[in-house]
């Protein structure tokens, strides 16, 4: 239940990236919670200047700690890259904690994200069919007749979890041969967007791709886990266009704006997927050309990318 200060603890998943850093701490500062984990990766060494930046990164985060709170810092001394530097970071949080609110250093919450997944995190603590919270809507102009909606989908823009949920997380993707040859991706989203999953696993599973995220919604997959998204979007995604992003290279026209939302969240009777909002999300954000599906799904992550800012950068001056 949500009270003065912020009961969750707050996990921020940080890099090299101080502006985007700014504008996310400064939210959680504005919720002052009882207990905040800082996760840092260790700069690569080829990499000219990024030293300097990962250690301006934490300076600024240990000396921004202004209100009286459990601070946990996981530094790491060798660059682990993305995929291993969230697992492990998790880990380590859920090693100590029963639930979490968890942002990375470029999705910049609304207030109202904090309460939010403080609500859910307690509604559905022993609910095991609920693994994930999400404060991200990528369909805002969809309108459900309920206060909250659950899905597969659910981004990872901001979002909480239970240890109960974390504990299933198989960095291995074990399941996934067997998985891909029974082609259960088609079974659990429309074509379109089973299509660039499946491709996007492919990649990952082949070791093409660094991303924990697409591991961690195997592993939703494997234990039919579904997400909660909120009716409006309570995320801002800052980090697109980077030339620091990981993945997020691209204009930031993927961005959408974040809206005002009221509480208490009314409380739902069932809890079933709702297949409408899915249908809208595969429509809306699973349509590429089939040349794009080739990139994507062949070349190595380092070509993908590079052919991404190629592009992008085209574009921004057109």
């Amino acid at each position: 239940m949500f009270h003065d200060r912020l009961q969750t603890p707050v996990v921020m998943i940080v890099f090299n990236r101080l502006d985007t850093t700014r504008r996310v701490f400064e939210q959680v500062r504005m919720a002052r919670p009882l207990k905040l984990y800082i996760v840092s990766d260790a700069p690569r060494k080829h990499k000219e200047g990024e030293k300097e930046k990962v250690e301006e990164v934490r300076r600024y985060i240990e000396s921004g700690i202004d209100w009286e709170c459990e601070t946990n810092f996981d530094y790491a001394s060798e660059n682990m890259g993305c995929q291993h530097r969230v697992a492990s970071g998790l880990n380590f949080v859920f090693q100590k904690e029963e639930m979490a609110i968890i942002l990375e250093d470029d999705c910049v919450p609304r207030p109202e994200f904090f309460r939010f997944c403080d609500e859910m995190l307690f509604r559905y603590k022993e609910d095991e069919r609920i693994m994930q919270i999400s404060g991200c809507n990528l369909v805002p102009e969809y309108r459900a007749k309920e206060p909250y909606l659950f899905s597969m989908f659910c981004s990872i823009w901001g979002w909480a979890t239970w240890r109960r949920a974390w504990e299933k997380f198989d960095f291995s993707m074990k399941e996934y041969p067997e998985f891909r040859r029974k082609k259960i991706i088609y079974q659990l989203f429309p074509e379109a967007a089973a299509q660039i999953i499946e491709g996007e696993m492919d990649r990952v599973y082949d070791r093409r791709m660094n991303s924990w995220a697409y591991r961690w919604l195997l592993s939703r997959m494997v234990n039919s886990g579904l997400g909660i998204t909120p009716p409006v979007n309570l995320i801002e995604n800052v980090g697109f266009g980077s030339e620091d992003a990981t993945h997020t290279t691209q204009s930031a026209s993927y961005q959408f704006d974040t809206a005002a939302m009221d509480f208490p969240v009314p409380p739902r009777n069932t809890v079933y997927r709702d297949y409408i909002y899915e249908k809208n999300m595969a429509s809306k954000h699973y349509r590429v050309n089939p040349v794009q599906r080739l990139v994507v799904r062949y070349l190595p992550d380092e070509a993908v990318l590079k052919i991404k800012k190629m592009y992008y950068k085209i574009r921004r001056k057109s």
